[in-house]
């Protein structure tokens, strides 16, 4: 019986990795419109139709994550193409930095020159560069796709109101128990839509006071890099490992000494620390 309940398991998870491009707008769609459902409810206590409303709502997020994205392209970018070059950087500083504790070791001796490249070499770069091209392509193409069909599908969710909770819950018996049903649904839905909202605002939050600090510290693109902290502080755990690791690297790359390089993590980390273990349990417990 374990085993069966094992590849059972492991069927489920082969089956939702085969059908991503599915499942996958569907549930972002379905988040979405727990976290913009308040807003429309909103525009409807104006007398303006929920199909009206949605409309509204989602023009609007159109433009502001248009509007963002505009601002942020230059300087994402800029850093990405300078990405080799501040590697190279790092690892030289970080050889200067280690350097003066290990000791002088005598220098290595130069490799021979390789041997100019041949035709077959050329024509294999080529193939290679042809090949990342089309991987690349095909990425945004899926990237595209899978995004117009979590618009169309918030925007049906949004615009339908309580239409799919009143068809859901006549399938049961009763009156009395469709009436349960439509109370607990909409409880729950609440709840998640007010549990979103208040993530969506710290995480802002997060965003405005790590760009002012980085800022007051002369970091280059500061509101790059906090858009960045407050859309990975979604991700618990990894998302703020993520952002330490580019604060890092950047500052390190940017400043001379390594006690300022440190300083952009460091700020980061206190700001997270204030974050998640104050304001965010303060809020939602209650």
């Amino acid at each position: 019986a374990l085993a069966v309940v094992g590849l059972f398991i492991l069927g489920c998870i082969g089956f939702l990795y085969i059908a991503r491009p599915f499942f996958l707008p569907v549930v972002l769609a379905l988040m979405l419109h727990f976290l913009l459902k308040p807003v429309v409810r909103f525009l409807v206590r104006f007398r303006l139709a929920e199909p009206f409303g949605a409309a509204i709502v989602l023009a609007l997020l159109l433009f502001g994550i248009g509007h963002v994205m505009s601002r942020l392209s230059g300087p994402a970018t800029e850093w990405a193409g300078k990405a080799p070059e501040t590697l190279q950087q790092m690892t030289r500083k970080l050889e200067r930095l280690i350097r003066p504790s290990v000791g002088v070791t005598p220098p290595r001796p130069h490799p021979p020159a390789d041997p100019p490249p041949a035709a077959s070499d050329k024509g294999t770069q080529v193939n290679i560069q042809t090949g990342l091209a089309e991987s690349a392509l095909s990425y945004t193409t899926g990237f595209l796709a899978g995004a117009l069909e979590t618009i169309v599908l918030l925007y049906f969710f949004l615009a339908s109101g309580d239409l799919f909770i009143h068809k859901l819950s006549r399938v049961l018996p009763t009156s009395r128990d469709q009436e349960e049903a439509q109370a607990i649904i909409h409880e729950v839905q609440h709840n998640i839509s007010r549990f979103l909202f208040t993530i969506t605002f710290i995480n802002i939050g997060v965003a405005m006071v790590v760009t002012g600090a980085l800022y007051l510290v002369n970091m280059p693109n500061p509101l790059l890099w906090g858009a960045l902290a407050g859309l990975l502080n979604f991700i618990p755990y990894f998302g703020p490992f993520t952002v330490v690791l580019i604060l890092a690297l950047v500052g390190l790359t940017t400043f001379d000494s390594l006690g300022e390089g440190l300083l952009p993590p460091l700020i980061y980390l206190g700001v997270h620390a204030l974050e998640s273990n104050f304001l965010t349990p303060m809020i939602l417990g209650r």
